[in-house]
């Protein structure tokens, strides 16, 4: 089952909009931001039930204070999503921004009122099949100063005598492949055929009655962007493509030799604050990082990064050295001798995996720096994952923990603020589940703890764990099975969406009753 890109408080809070008759548009508002870019067709995949179809809509309580809360730019109550401010929200995707662009004429019709610039692009419909013609766009605009390409927008019209002009007019997306596609099949198909690979956020929007897809293309920074391959007749392999007002044509050499130009110079600029540090330093205190060959070096000393995680530093190769939203970071813990040979060093992940998180509990696994697994509660996108454990290994007090974790700079505020609630004891993974659920409940109390045979009955058992009681005996028994149900959820012949989901929180019920006490006399 893929991830969500939404919590699920947020598709309850979507779903109570959506109750209250909010029009789709005006929900998408409230859940689009900068740093986590959804399609207004997720908010109708929610309303039909087709995403997140098992989350109960938020209470009108609820509702009230995050809307409230949305109003003044703060947080919903409750550990809700958090709202970015009015001056963060207004991006190249804002709502109002891409309505700007769009006037009415007299006779009534929508149209661009910039028209076709070098840094707008307009296509009268969309399709993957059509790929390149909205790829060579992309490409040509990422090598210049970046901008939009609006889907459902006519381009330019030469109208037949008597005809009407329909020249930049909105006219709307013929098909609802736009909407429904996910961001990643967009990323994944420019990373394809373009390379360095260019930034894209989608959207979609309501102008007048019609509604566009909106495709914006940030100017990359590794300019030029090159076709690594194409069809052959649109784009060719080795294509430079740039933005020229109203066309987007092979670059120019004159454009090139200037972009060249300026990637030397930015190099220069970046590479001149490295030469200060390293003299400030001396030879004898710095080491250069080559991240092709993961080695640390001085051309005499040199240590060696395990290539089966140099993947995992993206976030250096694209200048980023603080943790943020989906970056991994590593930390190399050790000693080195003096002639550069590492002894015995281990290398440890500070942005920690939901799975290594789930993994490690269940299998009584000790890990180093224990807070880095408790810290990644904010920076997960699983709600649920176990805290106590790590908590326990950690040897710390639990006003600590909260301490540590409300400095936590997350990329989940809700995720860190449901964990610090359930440290203060404001909240808990049991959940009582009817039906089959609440049965087995009652078997594992009379010490019958039956291993699942298949997916659903998988998904009952993880149901049963949630709402294990605070006297329940022979607690060693359920971690490997619930081990195993993980398995079966993360398989690849597992179809139950559901179960995966279910088996963290039952994990961190059973996290709850193994060392919440432990951890609390501390």
């Amino acid at each position: 089952m893929a991830k969500r890109s939404i919590t699920d408080t947020e598709i309850g809070l979507i779903k109570a909009m959506l109750a209250r008759g909010m029009a789709n548009d005006k929900v998408h508002f409230y859940f689009n931001r900068p740093d986590r870019l959804i399609s207004s067709g997720r908010i109708t995949q929610i309303k039909q039930r087709k995403y997140g179809g098992e989350v109960a809509a938020a209470s009108d309580p609820d509702l009230d204070a995050f809307i409230a809360a949305a109003a003044e730019g703060g947080t919903a109550g409750g550990g809700a999503v958090s709202t970015p401010k009015t001056e963060e929200l207004k991006g190249p995707l804002h709502p109002e921004v891409i309505a700007a662009h769009f006037t009415q004429d007299e006779g009534g019709t929508w149209r661009l009122g910039c028209g076709e610039t070098d840094e707008h692009e307009c296509k009268g419909n969309f399709g993957f099949k059509h790929w390149h013609e909205w790829m060579r766009a992309i490409a040509a605009l990422a090598n210049n100063r970046g901008g939009y390409i609006f889907f459902g927008v006519h381009d330019k019209h030469e109208p037949a005598v008597g005809e009407d002009d329909k020249s930049y007019s909105v006219i709307g997306l013929q098909s609802g492949e736009f909407a429904k596609a996910d961001p990643s099949d967009f990323s994944k198909l420019t990373k394809s055929y373009l390379d360095p690979t260019p930034t894209v956020r989608t959207t979609t929007i309501s102008i007048g009655s019609e509604t566009i897809g909106v495709m914006y293309v940030e100017q990359h920074p590794g300019r030029p962007v090159i076709a690594r391959s194409g069809d052959g007749k649109t784009i060719k392999e080795g294509d430079i493509f740039f933005r020229y007002p109203g066309r987007s044509e092979r670059i120019k050499y004159s454009d090139l030799r200037a972009m060249l130009d300026a990637r030397d110079a930015s190099t220069r600029r970046d590479i001149l604050p490295l030469v200060e540090r390293l003299l400030a330093l001396g030879p004898e205190r710095a080491l250069i990082a080559d991240l092709d060959k993961g080695i640390l070096n001085d051309g005499k000393r040199s240590i060696v990064i395990d290539p089966a995680l140099l993947d995992q530093i993206k976030f250096i190769r694209e200048g980023e050295f603080d943790e943020k939203v989906g970056a991994p970071a590593l930390r190399l813990i050790g000693d080195v001798t003096a002639d550069g040979k590492a002894v015995d060093s281990k290398i440890v992940r500070a942005n920690i995996t939901p799975d290594a998180v789930l993994r490690n509990f269940l299998t009584s696994e000790k890990v180093e720096q224990p807070l880095q697994y408790l810290a990644n509660s904010a920076n997960s996108n699983r709600e649920w994952q176990p805290i106590w454990y790590y908590l326990h290994h950690a040897n710390i007090p639990i006003d600590a923990a909260i301490e540590h974790l409300q400095k936590e700079v997350a990329s989940h505020p809700s995720h860190r603020d449901g964990a610090i609630a359930r440290l203060s004891g404001k909240r808990s993974a049991y959940n009582v589940n009817n039906g089959k659920p609440k049965q087995l409940i009652k078997e594992f109390g009379s010490g019958i703890i039956d291993e699942p045979t298949d997916d659903s009955e998988a998904h009952k058992f993880a149901l049963a764990v949630q709402g294990l009681p605070d006297e329940q005996k022979n607690l060693e028994n359920f971690p490997n099975i619930l081990l195993k149900c993980y398995e079966r959820a993360t398989s690849q012949t597992s179809a139950h969406k559901n179960l995966k989901s279910a088996v963290f929180r039952a994990a961190c019920r059973l996290d709850e009753l193994l060392y919440r006490k432990e951890s609390q006399a501390v």
